[in-house]
This record gives C-alpha cells, structure tokens and sequence, in this order.
C-alpha cells in the first residue's frame, strides 16, 4: 500500500512538473493542489465559521462544509508548524495511505483475494480524480472512515464502528446514510444463522447485542452534534443545507433528478 501511494503521488508531481513547464505557472506544487473548495476549507480552519450571513459572499457561507477535516487540518498545522495548504495536502495523503491499506485488507477478508486487492489499490490511487485526495478536501478522509466503519462491522466491532460512523456523519452530511446500512446487515446475519425465522426472533437476535444497538445510535451523533452547533451559532440547525441555494442545489425528487 505504501509503495502504491508513494509511486501515485510520485506520478502525481510528474504531472504537475509537466503542466508547469506547459504554462509556465510560477505555482508551487501545493498552491497548485489549492483549488476550488479548498478556500473554504482555509476559511474555517483560519477564521471558523460565520455568525450570520452579513459575512457571506453571494449568500454563500461555509456552513455547508462539516467541521472534521478542517478541525484536523488545523490541529495538523498547530502541531507541524507547516502551511495549511502543506499540512492538509499531508494528512490528507496520509488518509489515502490508510485507505489503500485498510481497503486492501478488507478485500482479502472479503475473499476477493491478493490480485482483487492490488487492483482496489491501482485504481483507488492512479483514478482520474485521485488528486482529490491531496488536497484540503474530506474525500480522503471520509472514504478511510466509511471503509473502517464497514470492516468493524463486518469484524463485529460493533463500538469501534459507531465511533466510526460518528466521525463520519462530522465529516460530510452523507455519512449518517450508513446508519441504514445496518439494519440490512443485521438481517443477513439473522437468517445466515437462524434455522426458524420470524420477526419475533430477528428482535430477539437484535436485543441479544446490546452493543451493537450502542453502536448504530452513535453513528449519527456527529451528524447532529454539528446540527446543534449551528444552532447555537446561527439559530438554524440545517443552515447547512439551507445555504446550498446560494449554489443554485435545492432538496427534490431524485426520481426526477435521475431523470
């Protein structure tokens, strides 16, 4: 894995090296990688986040950006004493190194087998967008945590997997959907194990692991915990997502959207 992430981001710099000799950027290697959101990201590690909208451009604000990664980007940057576009552009590789890793492994426990797991690894690492997860982004971040909350699940960690999945519902607003991964789980292994099934006895199963019960409840709890920041900051819990209109993205029927 470390081989795989070190010779990506070696290809990584090949092609930033070659882009500046094209332009003839002056740029630095990680001022190159500080694009698009990763302003907003430097705002609330630099400055937090707004109270009100008065500081907003266009309506926009950075609420609409969960609070982990910048917390630990600026951790980082306390601790290193580096730039915030260098320590974010570390510690984010550092999580694609844990993710190719972890990945790799839970592949071959899934059976998938060495071959399966090198190709997760090349794929995950020289995709097209992978530069994404050297920037001061959460997708490196919140991949790693959704990959470890799976394998404590499917390992039975049942605690370990609600810190997890807690820490990534702080991540990005996608992360609570993994509570509903759960009761699916729950029932493969109900009628993997059980002779006579019934809903009585799926309850009866559940209730037998009070740990797991544990587990599923903190999933969402970063999730809400950033909901009551925002209340207390702004009087708007979901501001979040309200603010995503100075986007032009509004909540509608994903049917429709697909369509």
């Amino acid at each position: 894995a470390l081989i795989v992430v070190v010779a990506s981001r070696l290809v990584l710099a090949a092609v930033y090296w070659y882009w500046k000799n094209e332009t003839g950027s002056d740029q630095g290697l990680f001022s190159a990688l500080f694009q698009w959101d990763c302003g907003w990201y430097s705002t609330i590690v630099e400055n937090g986040y707004p109270t009100d909208d008065s500081l907003a451009m266009n309506g926009q604000a950075s609420w609409a950006f969960f609070p982990l990664v910048p917390l630990l980007e600026r951790l980082v940057c306390q601790v290193t004493g580096l730039p915030l576009r260098v320590a974010g552009s570390l510690m984010n590789t550092g999580f694609l190194f844990l993710l190719t890793w972890l990945g790799a492994k839970f592949c071959i426990e899934l059976d998938g087998g060495r071959q399966q797991a090198i190709i997760f690894m090349l794929l995950l690492n020289f995709g097209h967008y992978n530069f994404i997860y050297s920037t001061l982004y959460t997708e490196a971040c919140f991949a790693f945590l959704l990959c470890a909350a799976l394998y404590c699940m499917y390992k039975k960690h049942w605690i370990l997997m609600g810190i997890c999945g807690a820490l990534l519902s702080a991540t990005r607003n996608l992360g609570i959907f993994l509570v509903f991964v759960i009761p699916f789980y729950c029932l493969q292994q109900y009628f993997a194990q059980k002779e006579t099934r019934s809903i009585r006895g799926l309850f009866a199963w559940l209730f037998e692991r009070p740990a797991l019960i544990l587990g599923t409840c903190l999933i969402p709890m970063g999730f809400f915990l950033y909901m009551r920041y925002l209340d207390g900051l702004v009087g708007d819990g979901m501001a979040f997502l309200h603010v995503e209109k100075a986007w032009g993205r509004t909540p509608g029927n994903p049917l429709e959207h697909l369509f």
